[in-house]
This record gives structure tokens, C-alpha cells and sequence, in this order.
């Protein structure tokens, strides 16, 4: 019971580690640069610069993400070869998703490198859109102001420290790396938890039929001294009686005999009804000066005869190893 209870925890625990996995994308973080916001009812535009200003062998990043109702259809706009003052140097589009209002959010990630020196100016972007998306439903725009920067040139200050062509730490938007191999992993992980749970369970049970199945056999041994002589019956008595009962109860034996067995028997939970009796009367027998009758025999194997049907109609161990 204890190593089912820790297994079960553990499935727990791997679980919340799914859902931990699975959770919201961090909001964007704080930006030096500037943030420009236009909406409409059921629709958004933000546009989000790295930094106001720039030196010439520097590049700038330029964030637009765009968020709107499932109902609307709506795209980002063509990527120019350049914005302004500045050329599109590369650009990468994140795919869309729900988020937490039940909106569809897509965003596009440029990066800019600038022309020449001086006031700088990025156009404004926009985004044009319609209910359902089949020419039929109510159309709509979405427009940003132009962006004004400045360029600095990388020569008017030759004292001050150049920074490498990309920036040393990522601006206005993380773009996250994706989970699917984390969930991927545990899943896999959870899978073989289970599969040890199942392949323990049936190593057991199978380690229980076998010891019923040979439980069974010396239960026959057992039976057949019934109409065995009296001397036969008490020299293989207490070896047929000791096997049968250990099988039936998983016990491990160092010494074939009733001591041994008696002792197993009290450290798993007590000895049947009748067991104390039964050995006084065959260690009588067995070690008594006086000849033993017939009848004493026969009596003293009943009374095994009695605590076996009893354990084994409490087990049905008999029911099990035929079906």
C-alpha cells in the first residue's frame, strides 16, 4: 500500500508539471522605446519600438501585434523592403492564438537597420479588416501614427564603447521558446510510470498464482495421507502441513516446521484458530515414550484437515488456480 500511495503522488506531481508547462505566455516586457495603441470595438493595434534612439551601426526592433475578435477577419500588412528611414533587415511572425479575452493575437517582429544619421521616421502601419471575411460584413481600418527616432553617428563620439550589430539583450518582446518537447517528455514520462505500475501489479499477481498453483500441489500430498498408514501420515504430516500454509500466505521459510512457521504466521497478523492446539497434539504424538493409536492419528490429521479448508475456503485459492 505505501509504494502505491507514493507511486500515485508521484503521477500527481508529473501532472501539475504538464499543466505548469501548458500555462500563458509571459506578457511583454518593459521597453525603453515607444508604445503606440489604436483600437475599435473588437480590434487592436500596438505598435512597439526597442528604443527612441539609435546609433547607425546599431539595430532597432520593432514589434506589431495585432488582437481582435474570432468574428473578424483581419491581416498583418505586406512587408516592405524598407520602413522609412530605416531597411527591413529581417522579420519573423508568431502564430496566431487565443488569449486570455478569447481574442485572436498575432504579432510580427521586425528588425531595422538604419540609413543615415539625423531625425529618423518610421511610417505608420495599416490594417484593414471585415466582419466574417466574405465581402459582405462591415469593413474597418486601423491606423497608426509615423514613429519619429533618432539616428546618432556611430563617429560622433569615438570615445564612447560600440556595441555589437545586434542588441545584447532582447527588447520590447521574449518570443517563447516553444513547450512541446517539454510536454512531449513528461507525457513520455508519465507513460512508462504507468507501465511500471502495470508490469509490477502483474509480477505480483503472477508471483501469487504461482505460489497458489504449488500450494495446491502439497495440499494433494496433504490429502492423499488420509488413507496413508498412521506412521506414514505422522512422518510427512507436519512437512505437507508447513508447505501448504506458506504457500497460501507468501511466507518464506528458513526451516521447514511448525516453529518456523508459527513465528511467520504471528508477525504477519496471528495464527488460524485451532493452530496451537493442533501442534501441542502432534508434538505429543511424535515425541511421547507412549506407542500412539490409530485413532489418535486420525484425529490429529483432522484437525489440520479442519484449518485448511478454512483458510483455503477464506482464500479461495482453489477457485483461482482452476480458473
Amino acid at each position: 500500500m505505501p509504494d502505491r500511495i507514493k507511486s500515485f503522488n508521484a503521477l500527481i506531481v508529473l501532472l501539475l508539471l504538464v499543466l505548469a508547462a501548458c500555462r500563458s505566455e509571459p506578457a511583454l516586457t518593459e521597453s525603453s522605446g515607444e508604445t503606440q495603441r489604436v483600437s475599435r470595438d473588437g480590434a487592436e493595434l500596438i505598435v512597439t519600438t526597442s528604443a527612441r534612439e539609435v546609433s547607425t551601426h546599431e539595430m532597432l526592433e520593432l514589434t506589431l501585434k495585432l488582437r481582435h475578435a474570432a468574428f473578424y477577419q483581419v491581416q498583418l500588412p505586406d512587408v516592405p523592403e524598407k520602413l522609412g528611414s530605416f531597411f527591413v533587415f529581417e522579420y519573423h511572425d508568431t502564430p496566431a492564438r487565443l488569449d486570455a479575452d478569447g481574442w485572436v493575437t498575432r504579432s510580427r517582429v521586425y528588425t531595422l537597420e538604419p540609413d543615415l544619421p539625423g531625425d529618423g521616421e518610421i511610417p505608420g502601419f495599416r490594417v484593414s479588416g471585415e466582419e466574417g471575411g466574405n465581402g459582405e460584413g462591415e469593413a474597418f481600418e486601423l491606423i497608426t501614427q509615423p514613429t519619429a527616432l533618432l539616428v546618432r553617428s556611430v563617429l560622433i563620439n569615438k570615445e564612447k564603447k560600440l556595441r555589437k550589430m545586434a542588441p545584447d539583450e532582447s527588447v520590447a518582446t521574449e518570443i517563447p521558446a516553444p513547450r512541446w518537447p517539454l510536454v512531449l517528455l513528461i507525457s513520455n514520462v508519465i507513460v512508462v510510470c504507468l507501465f511500471v505500475l502495470l508490469w509490477r501489479k502483474w509480477k505480483r499477481k503472477r508471483k501469487r498464482k504461482n505460489h497458489q498453483r504449488a500450494g495446491e500441489g502439497y495440499y494433494k500430498t496433504f490429502t492423499d495421507l488420509h488413507s496413508a498408514p498412521s506412521d506414514e501420515v505422522l512422518r510427512h504430516l507436519e512437512t505437507s502441513v508447513v508447505r501448504t500454509m506458506a504457500c497460501y500466505h507468501g511466507v518464506e521459510l528458513g526451516s521447514v516446521d511448525f516453529e518456523g512457521l508459527t513465528s511467520q504466521l504471528q508477525s504477519r497478523g496471528g495464527v488460524p484458530s485451532g493452530w496451537d492446539r493442533a501442534v501441542e497434539h502432534y508434538n505429543q504424538l511424535v515425541y511421547s515414550r507412549q506407542a500412539f493409536t490409530e485413532a489418535e492419528v486420525t484425529d490429529l490429521y483432522e484437525e489440520f484437515s479442519k484449518i485448511l479448508e478454512m483458510m483455503r475456503a477464506q482464500s479461495s485459492i482453489g477457485e483461482e488456480v482452476s480458473s
